[in-house]
């Protein structure tokens, strides 16, 4: 193999974060920049295409950008909870992905609803 173009295997190569942990959905790379405005969020099964983040702690960070859209989706009653799975990624010898779950985040409706937060003080 020529010199630089292996990979150390099992070396982290990023953080995904899980939003839909009862269909294993990860946050994705944005496939489509159609130029609209409109706020979306891509989902997907494919961990190949799960966006990762570098460190655990900018992962922790972007839990945030996805928080109003875990809101809608329990209020509309089709989360069971809020909850979001940091999981690391890795390579194996083979080249295969591989995840581990580090950390689990559980989102509570005072966390993230400001009208929930406003009758608490």
């Amino acid at each position: 193999m020529a010199k630089g173009f292996g990979f150390q295997a099992n070396k982290t190569l990023g953080y995904a974060l899980v939003i839909l942990p009862q269909v294993n959905g990860y946050v994705s790379k944005t496939v489509i920049d159609d130029g609209v405005e409109d706020e979306y969020i891509d989902i997907t099964n494919v961990l190949e295409i799960a966006r990762l983040w570098k460190t655990k702690k900018q992962a922790e960070k972007a839990v945030g950008q996805y928080l109003g859209y875990l809101l809608k989706e329990y209020d509309k009653g089709n989360l069971p909870e809020m909850k979001v799975i940091i999981r690391a990624i890795s390579k194996d010898k083979n080249g295969t992905l591989q995840e581990k779950e580090v950390d689990v985040l559980k989102i509570t409706v005072t966390d993230v609803d400001p009208r929930t937060q406003m009758n608490q003080k």
